[in-house]
Formats: structure tokens, C-alpha cells, sequence
């Protein structure tokens, strides 16, 4: 048991990209016109272009979804306006009550594809309904990377420290601490430092406290002090696995 977790972690640090290449297996299919035929000067005058993208996210052939991606990438930069009717659409449909994350399904590819575009987009917008789904995962709930929400709340950034600060003073569940803490931990930086200092005064939960107390120390190091360098993310991470 010790040597496949090992395992995994040596994958998620290598960042190998495991979901990406299960994506990218698809066969290529025809492209829908709604989505081939965009043009980065249309405006925003109507939501159905983009609501038509987003739904594609989900059922898509493997092209068509990337033409959905791009497509959303090159409406949210058109406008402020723009990128909002994006992110609005993207949580509309991401927000669903029985989430089911399996590889293959539909809301599978929603959340992949829908969390990256998130990320990308800084959307502090989203950071309640990531942080709410911290738990959902594909099928593997280790390594991380298979937590869709935890990969775009970390893409979003240091904008989202705020939010991960009050989960952290807040929410009861320590599982939902302990995700918050390993966000916190790699957007990392002095701001980062200060909260996990704090949190961990008034933390109860021993893993949780663990957790904390290795982000610190992976934090105390010469090349990039506040973050996790390199050498120190294995060690670092095998404190989340809590055994």
C-alpha cells in the first residue's frame, strides 16, 4: 500500500498530465458549425453561442470540445461583460446537485475542461462552488490531481487566498481544511505564509495540523523562500496522505 501511493505521488510531481492524455485518445470528430464558424470580433450581444460551447464541453467529440475551449477563451477576452457571461454559463451548468465525476461521463469532461477554463480565467466568481466540490474527484481521490476544483482554485491563484482563508476558519469538515491547505500551500508567497501560520494556532485536527506544519517547513528553503521548491514537494506531499 506505502509503494502505490508512493507511486502516485511520483506521478502527480512529475505533473505527467494523466486526465489530458485519457482526453486526447478521443476520436477526432466533425465540428459544429456554431463553434467551427466563431470569429473572435463576434460580440456578446446573444448568450446562445457561448451556451451552445459550454454545453458542448460536456457532449462533445474531442474537437469540438477544444473548439468550445477556444471559443470561450476568445469571447471571456472580448469584454469584461464578455468574460462574466462566460463564467456565469460555465457555473450554471457546472452547479448541479448529484455530481458525478467518473471518467468518461459527461459532467466528467463539464468539470475538466470547465475548471481549467475557471483557472485560466482568475474567476473569483466560482471559488464558493470549487470550494464546496473540493471532494469531488474522478474515481481516485489520490493523488490530487484527480480533485478538478482543487486544480482551478490553485489556477486562480493568490486572488483566491482570501476565500481559502475563511474555509479554513470556517468549515467544520478537516477534509475541506486539509484541501484548503494544500491550495494555499502551492499558490504559496508571504501572504500564503501569514494564513497557515495562523491557521495553525487554532487548528484541532492533527492531520490538518500536520499538513500545515510541512507546508512551513517545504516553505523554508534558499531558491524561493514562501514556496514549495522541487526538491522538497515529494516529502511535502506524502503529509496529505494522513496514514
Amino acid at each position: 500500500m506505502r509503494c502505490t501511493a508512493l507511486s502516485m505521488l511520483l506521478v502527480w510531481v512529475m505533473f505527467t498530465g494523466v486526465l489530458s492524455n485519457v482526453i486526447g485518445q478521443q476520436h477526432p470528430g466533425s465540428r459544429p458549425s456554431a463553434v467551427r464558424n466563431s470569429r473572435s470580433g463576434t460580440t456578446c450581444q446573444s448568450d446562445r453561442e457561448v451556451i451552445r460551447a459550454v454545453l458542448t464541453l460536456s457532449s462533445g467529440r474531442y474537437a469540438d470540445q477544444q473548439d468550445a475551449v477556444n471559443l470561450l477563451k476568445v469571447k471571456a477576452r472580448q469584454s469584461s461583460s464578455c468574460r462574466t457571461q462566460v463564467i456565469t454559463s460555465l457555473l450554471s451548468e457546472m452547479d448541479q446537485l448529484r455530481l458525478e465525476l467518473t471518467g468518461g461521463t459527461p459532467q466528467f469532461y463539464l468539470w475538466h475542461y470547465g475548471t481549467r477554463l475557471l483557472g485560466e480565467l482568475k474567476a473569483v466568481e466560482a471559488l464558493d462552488l470549487l470550494i464546496a466540490n473540493f471532494d469531488r474527484h474522478d474515481g481516485t481521490p489520490f493523488p490530487f490531481n484527480h480533485h478538478p476544483a482543487i486544480g482551478a482554485v490553485i489556477g486562480i491563484g493568490e486572488i483566491a487566498l482570501p476565500k481559502l482563508q475563511s474555509a479554513l476558519k470556517e468549515k467544520r469538515d478537516p477534509d475541506v481544511r486539509r484541501y484548503a491547505v494544500f491550495c494555499i500551500a502551492l499558490i504559496g508567497g508571504q501572504h500564503s505564509k501569514r494564513i497557515l501560520r495562523q491557521a495553525l494556532r487554532d487548528e484541532a485536527d492533527p492531520c490538518v495540523a500536520s499538513c500545515i506544519k510541512a507546508s512551513l517547513t517545504a516553505y523554508k528553503n534558499r531558491r524561493r523562500p514562501s514556496y514549495i521548491s522541487d526538491e522538497a514537494r515529494t516529502k511535502w506531499y506524502t503529509t496529505f496522505l494522513c496514514t
